[in-house]
């Protein structure tokens, strides 16, 4: 069993996603919980960022994983992404500010980021192991293209049984 830090998710796949990393990834490893930020950027503006969960796989480096509990998620060709929202009896799509997988991009750069200011490495340094992320969709699947995202970096419901295997796939997919 890996070593979890940080609070038990509140939410309901947050936590179906937390239970499978305690089952599945080796006992080495060590998961972090809901990873949070209010931090400078560029231009000198305080912005916030949260990671559901940081994975540290030892020799190799560190993933985010970013948690989406809708049932349905639709790529259109127009390379937006929507969900499908269900209120009062009717469904509706909602095209997305960003995609989850830009989310998780972005998150796993700024960590990186901060890592790599705290070891001395310097904006241009190279961060020390992998990294990568994986968007998983513990309750449902993406419809439509999505040709843009490796699949090392996307799960779906079918795939909860092998969280594990796509965490590390995910961050050999990135080579050295």
């Amino acid at each position: 069993m890996p070593k979890i830090l940080g609070p038990v998710p509140a939410d309901k796949w947050e936590r179906e996603v937390r239970r499978q990393l305690l089952k599945q990834l080796p006992d080495n490893w060590t998961v972090i919980c809901n990873v949070s930020w209010a931090l400078k950027n560029e231009r000198g503006f305080v912005r916030d960022g949260e990671a559901d969960f940081v994975v540290l796989v030892p020799d190799l480096g560190l993933v985010v994983v970013e948690v989406k509990g809708s049932v349905s998620v639709r790529v259109g060709d127009d390379g937006v992404w929507y969900r499908r929202e269900d209120h009062r009896g009717r469904s509706k799509e909602v095209a997305l500010r960003e995609s989850p997988p830009e989310q998780a991009n972005r998150n796993i750069h700024t960590i990186t980021s901060i890592i790599k200011q705290d070891l001395l490495i310097g904006e241009y340094g190279h961060f020390p192991g992998l990294h990568a992320f994986l968007v998983v969709y513990p309750n449902g699947s993406i419809d439509g293209s999505v040709d843009l995202y490796d699949p090392s970096t996307i799960a779906i419901k079918s795939n909860m049984h092998m969280l594990g295997q796509k965490i590390k796939r995910a961050l050999l997919a990135r080579g050295q």
